[in-house]
């Protein structure tokens, strides 16, 4: 399924790091809780590596209405490739 996603929304978990492997577009948040940020250290230099598009939000977790932005923005851009 994650294959098949254009986009994939997710927080610090086995399903966002498997979107990064997958080489899916990510857009991802974490709640800061003091654990080390898995997203920013392990998956998202995968995907910039790769340079799938994908952007971390750091205070997504409060935020929704940031996440929804940055989605609309990231889609937009695979639409324009």
């Amino acid at each position: 399924m994650l294959l098949k996603c254009k986009l994939v929304i997710g927080t610090d978990t086995g399903l966002s790091h498997l979107t990064a492997l997958l080489g899916r577009p990510l857009v991802c948040f974490r709640k800061e809780d003091g654990s080390p940020n898995l997203l920013e250290n392990l998956a998202l230099p995968i995907l910039k590596a790769k340079q799938i598009p994908h952007c971390f939000i750091k205070d997504g977790w409060h935020n929704p209405d940031k996440i929804s932005a940055r989605a609309i923005e990231v889609l937009r851009s695979i639409d324009n490739e």
